[in-house]
């Protein structure tokens, strides 16, 4: 077999010029977005929170792991969770409140993984760069779903998980602004095997060109699927319908159904799903660049059939 001879450096440069980054930005491997995560929140605690005492660290409850939180606790960081309006969104306003004299650093995501809600990254960056707080925003849920330029925003570091570009298990990335590439990451920036790397370039430019399906065909089939599923059930609720999402992400609550027995009944019929977030009445449904009007048929008719069946026992019990 040929062995395939990769040049690391040129790789990196293109998922950097993919990403609308200045070419004094770096990008840096990772075996997930997970772990692309906990290299930003080590970054911050080694170069902010030891030479400053900035010990206030501000992240979402739907993306930072538990384990992250307790970690940096140990360290003696105080971590709190960020919490959205009713549009789902955390604003530059409820930000600023929570913002404290030793705050480090900022996570979130730039759209939430289960409501698809965007937040107003742009406002919330110019608001951390204006007090001098390191921003760390995961981008796994809006690559190729609308354009941007890592350049145009005041974003310190921008994560994303490679399964979300269909890149293999095991791949995943962190861009980082320049001025903010530190030798606390320095010893992460060699960990890329040649064959992972450029499989995760691959899919980054091949994701990045479906911009244009996801924006239009994928959020026309979400719709449609929302409008049916409504049509049906007329007392389910579409969460966030009226706030700015991702394309290709519904969350939905079916009042009176466990949304882990739903799941159980919708698994069975070959639909797989994640719960919604904290509520237990609500599942969060994902469309791909890959899904058919036949494959919204199917899961409208396991999701309805699941549903009435649920309710039905309800009402025997």
């Amino acid at each position: 077999m040929e062995k395939v001879v990769v040049d690391l450096s040129k790789t990196e440069e293109k998922i950097c010029k993919s990403l609308g980054a200045s070419s004094n930005d770096r990008f840096i491997f990772a075996t997930s977005g997970k772990e692309a995560m906990q290299k930003v929140f080590l970054a911050a605690y080694l170069d902010m929170v030891r030479e400053t005492g900035r010990t206030h660290f501000l992240t979402y409850s739907a993306t930072t792991p538990t384990s992250l939180h307790q970690r940096m606790e140990k360290l003696g960081c105080l971590v709190k969770t960020l919490s959205v309006n009713a549009q789902g969104q955390v604003t530059r306003a409820a930000l600023e409140e929570e913002l404290r004299a030793r705050t480090a650093l900022v996570s979130l995501p730039w759209a939430d993984p289960f409501t698809g809600v965007i937040h107003p990254i742009l406002d919330l960056a110019q608001l951390c760069r204006e007090r001098e707080i390191l921003l760390h925003v995961d981008g796994s849920d809006v690559l190729g779903k609308f354009f941007f330029r890592f350049q145009d925003f005041s974003i310190d570091f921008l994560t994303f998980e490679g399964t979300s570009l269909d890149a293999p298990l095991g791949t995943g990335g962190l861009l980082v602004r320049r001025e903010k590439f530190s030798s606390s990451l320095q010893l992460d920036a060699e960990g890329a095997s040649s064959l992972a790397l450029l499989e995760l370039e691959t899919s980054l430019e091949k994701t990045l060109k479906q911009i244009e399906h996801l924006g239009t065909e994928t959020a026309r089939l979400r719709n449609t699927f929302e409008e049916r599923l409504l049509a049906e059930l007329p007392d389910v609720s579409i969460l966030f319908a009226e706030s700015e999402r991702v394309p290709h992400i519904s969350a939905i609550a079916f009042e009176g159904v466990h949304q882990e027995a739903l799941r159980f009944f919708l698994e069975r019929r070959g639909v797989f799903i994640v719960s919604g977030g904290e509520r237990d009445d609500c599942l969060s449904f994902s469309f791909s660049h890959t899904t058919t009007e036949e494959e919204i048929d199917r899961a409208l008719e396991a999701v309805i059939a699941s549903v009435k069946k649920l309710r039905s026992f309800s009402v025997i019990a």
